[in-house]
């Protein structure tokens, strides 16, 4: 199966999305390339804020909706209710979630986590940090 690596980032000085392509510039800019609506062979070039990067991790959540680093991802397990962040695990080589109130990523790759449970995104730092933070905070 042929894996799709695209990445998303917010538009620069907006709250807007686009996916597609990622260039990081000598001057270390950061944009994303997308596909015209015309079907034109140019693509658009929008200049994104950097610490929004985020890569595809190649998987869908319960309701088919991509996964991305740095999504926030909802889940019930033995009556109660995780909330994880993803994150990719250098030591694992694999995209990984933090549960919240853990102080880093865990061990377990997402694919174990989405063949066991219903994870479904609710969010992403960037935008619902408040999802993600603790309660006493």
């Amino acid at each position: 199966m042929k894996r799709k690596i695209k990445f998303r980032g917010r538009i620069f000085d907006t709250t807007e999305w686009v996916y597609g392509s990622l260039i990081v510039y000598p001057d270390k800019e950061h944009n994303i390339l997308t596909p015209r609506e015309n079907h034109s062979p140019k693509m658009n070039d929008w200049r994104i804020d950097a610490e929004t990067v985020g890569q595809f991790t190649g998987f869908t959540d319960c309701v088919t909706r991509e996964i991305y680093e740095d999504d926030i991802l909802h889940f019930a397990r033995y009556g109660k209710n995780y909330t994880a962040l993803v994150k990719w695990n250098d030591e694992v080589g694999a995209w990984c979630m933090q549960l919240r109130y853990e102080p880093r990523c865990g061990c377990r790759p997402l694919s174990e986590w989405l063949n066991e449970e219903r994870l479904k995104v609710i969010g992403n730092i960037h935008d619902n940090p408040e999802l993600f933070r603790k309660q006493n905070q």
